[in-house]
C-alpha cells in the first residue's frame, strides 16, 4: 500500500463532512475582500446592501461589527458552502469526474511527464480558461482529465465555488501530489485574435 492510498483511506473514513464544510466556511469568510466588489456581492446576498436598506456604507460598516451580523454571515457562509458542495458533486457525477484546465504554451507544446499539470481545474469545460499565461506563450491547450474524489481538495474547492467573486470559475482544486493522467489539445484562444 502506497502513502497516497493511506491518505485516501484516512480522508474518506476520518474526515467527516461537517469538518470539511466548517473548514470551507472559515476559508470562505477569510477570502472575502471586504474592501472590494466581493463585499458588495456578499452584502447584497445577505440583504444588507445600501440599495436594499437605504443606509449608507458608513452605517453598514457599523452593522458589520455587530454579533448579529457576524452570526448571519456565518449562516450565509454555511449555506453557500452546502449549496456549492451539492452543485459540485452533481456536476462531477454527471461528467464521471471529468475536469478541464486551459494553459498557455509554445507552439507544438507537449507535457513534461515529470511535472504536475497544475492544481486548478474546472468541472465546466466552458469555464476553463488560462490565467496570466500570455506573457511568454501565445498558444492555448485544453487539458482534460478523469479524477477521483480523493484527488480533490474539498475545502478549497467548496470555498472557491461558494465565493461570489470566484464561483463563475467552477473551480476544482486538486492536491499537488495527486496522480492524474490527462489528454490535451491545442485550442483557439478566446482572448487573443
Amino acid at each position: 500500500m502506497q502513502m497516497r492510498d493511506i491518505l485516501d483511506i484516512f480522508e474518506e473514513k476520518y474526515t467527516p463532512l461537517p469538518v470539511i464544510q466548517k473548514a470551507a466556511k472559515d476559508l470562505l469568510q477569510r477570502r472575502i475582500d471586504w474592501g472590494g466588489g466581493a463585499a458588495e456581492m456578499v452584502l447584497w446576498e445577505m440583504g444588507y446592501h445600501p440599495e436594499q436598506t437605504g443606509k449608507n456604507f458608513s452605517d453598514i460598516h457599523k452593522i458589520m461589527r455587530t454579533r448579529k451580523f457576524k452570526a448571519e454571515l456565518k449562516n450565509w457562509a454555511i449555506d453557500k458552502c452546502e449549496d456549492a458542495k451539492f452543485k459540485i458533486e452533481q456536476e462531477l457525477q454527471n461528467s464521471k469526474y471529468t475536469v478541464y484546465r486551459v494553459i498557455t504554451g509554445p507552439e507544438n507544446w507537449t507535457p513534461d511527464p515529470n511535472r504536475h499539470p497544475g492544481i486548478y481545474w474546472s468541472f465546466d469545460k466552458e469555464a476553463a480558461e488560462a490565467h496570466w499565461g500570455f506573457v511568454d506563450h501565445k498558444h492555448e491547450y485544453l487539458l482534460t482529465a478523469k479524477i477521483k474524489n480523493s484527488d480533490i481538495d474539498w475545502v478549497s474547492t467548496i470555498s472557491a465555488n461558494a465565493n461570489p467573486s470566484s464561483e463563475d470559475e467552477k473551480e476544482v482544486t486538486l492536491y499537488a501530489n495527486s496522480e492524474i493522467t490527462f489528454t490535451y489539445e491545442q485550442v483557439k484562444s478566446r482572448w487573443k485574435d
